[in-house]
């Protein structure tokens, strides 16, 4: 005996089915847009807490040396056997270390401010902390007692303004590595001596034209943060002030500010050389 079957009915949306799935996505492609940005604001903030927490870290090494910079210390004087001894005594094997990104963070008071590298790698940077994530030496705390550390420019975000004086409330400290200036020349330092840091590069009033942060918008460049546009950056003052820059012209007045701050404390010549970490 033939049993009959029932045929199952295929059944497809409904209008308003179709209707609430349609508007679903919808609103999801409203909100992708304002997520990102909501996260690039988060990065930034987070890279500007990196450069409070570098400029804090130096402050720390500054109460040990006389409320001074090692750059702007007369103590640091290149060809004097007494600096060397000095450097020494600090965690240092020379004084050329103080003007050199990658041994600069030798000062054991430094290393333990910050803590890890990972201080040093901004999240505009996804480069940088990718490699950081890499890195073989999770702590700086193991080479407490030793003098051949360095922190490979490969694994740095920021710059260190060798123009930077805590006595001077507006020069520039520190400031993300995505900047463009003139090549570094040689600089008076208090201790009497010309001196040009490694790895560096300078934001002189004189070509204010060639200072400006490269954006990842607008080039492939060694020097481009991928979470930075054309003009965006950030740098810390040395009374510790954090300032997010969005375009040139702050950049610029920035410049002039650290040259004014600077010439108010100081009367040798303008320092206006940074040690940026070339890529």
């Amino acid at each position: 005996m033939n049993i009959p079957t029932r045929k199952t009915k295929r059944r497809g949306f409904t209008a308003i089915e179709l209707a609430v799935v349609v508007g679903g996505v919808a609103t999801i492609g409203l909100f992708l847009p304002a997520l990102g940005t909501a996260k690039a604001k988060a990065n930034r903030i987070k890279c500007a807490n990196n450069l409070r927490t570098i400029h804090m870290s130096f402050s720390a090494l500054a109460s040990d040396i006389d409320g001074a910079t090692p750059w702007q210390h007369g103590a640091f004087a290149i060809g004097n056997p007494d600096s060397n001894r000095f450097c020494q005594a600090m965690g240092l094997n020379e004084v050329q270390n103080v003007f050199d990104i990658e041994s600069l963070w030798l000062f054991y008071t430094v290393r333990k401010s910050l803590g890890s590298h990972a201080a040093l790698g901004s999240p505009c940077d996804p480069a940088v902390v990718a490699k950081i994530r890499n890195y073989k030496v999770k702590t700086f705390d193991e080479y407490r007692v030793r003098t051949d550390f360095i922190v490979p420019r490969q694994i740095q975000s920021y710059a260190i303004h060798m123009g930077g004086d805590l006595n001077a409330p507006e020069t520039i400290f520190a400031m993300t590595r995505n900047f463009d200036g003139d090549d570094a020349v040689p600089t008076k330092k208090p201790s009497g001596d010309n001196i040009k840091p490694r790895l560096g590069r300078s934001l002189r009033l004189k070509s204010l034209k060639h200072a400006h942060f490269i954006g990842a918008d607008e080039a492939s460049h060694s020097r481009v943060m991928a979470g930075l546009n054309k003009g965006q950056g950030h740098f810390v003052t040395a009374d510790g002030a954090v300032a997010r820059v969005d375009a040139d012209f702050d950049l610029h007045q920035a410049i002039h500010r650290h040259a004014i701050s600077w010439q108010e404390g100081h009367g040798i010549a303008l320092d206006e050389n940074l040690s940026r970490p070339r890529q």
